[in-house]
């Protein structure tokens, strides 16, 4: 008997949570302006209406592609300039994406960092997540992953 009920056991209980009952993100994705002196590259986006109060966000990305370490983000509002350092891979910034994360109804930020490398190396990348809080402010939120297609 025991051995019937625990060969009916993965009937009953399901390991695998139903992700399909959430509605997919609307993501824009965003083209990056490339400035490039040498080693040094700066990207840089205009987003226009970007908060709910309809003001502009300016995001400019700056690092040298042989010295991760001194690379930083910096967000432009209206009324503040806030540099967040984080060590990405400049050269390898192949994705800029807009779309409300958490659902709390405001824009969110990501961005992807490929670290360009061969083999399963290729797969590494940089995510970098700027989560809008209620005064304008963000919450930065930053980890290492493996990509296999762009995000």
């Amino acid at each position: 008997m025991i051995k019937f009920l625990l060969l009916l056991f993965p009937i009953f209980i399901s390991g695998q949570y139903h992700f399909e009952k959430f509605k997919s993100l609307k993501c824009d994705s965003i083209k990056l302006n490339l400035i490039q002196n040498n080693n040094d590259l700066e990207y840089s986006t205009k987003y226009n209406s970007f908060f709910n109060d309809k003001s502009n966000l300016e995001v400019m990305i700056f690092g040298n592609s042989d010295e991760f370490e001194k690379s930083f983000l910096q967000l432009k509002t209206n009324n503040t300039i806030v540099k967040y350092f984080e060590a990405i891979p400049v050269q390898g910034i192949d994705g800029f994406y807009i779309a409300d994360y958490n659902g709390d109804g405001k824009k969110d930020i990501k961005i992807v960092c490929f670290y360009m490398g061969c083999g399963l190396a290729s797969l590494n990348a940089r995510v970098v997540y700027f989560i809008q809080k209620m005064n304008n402010e963000f919450i930065k939120i930053s980890f290492d992953d493996k990509i296999g297609v762009k995000a």
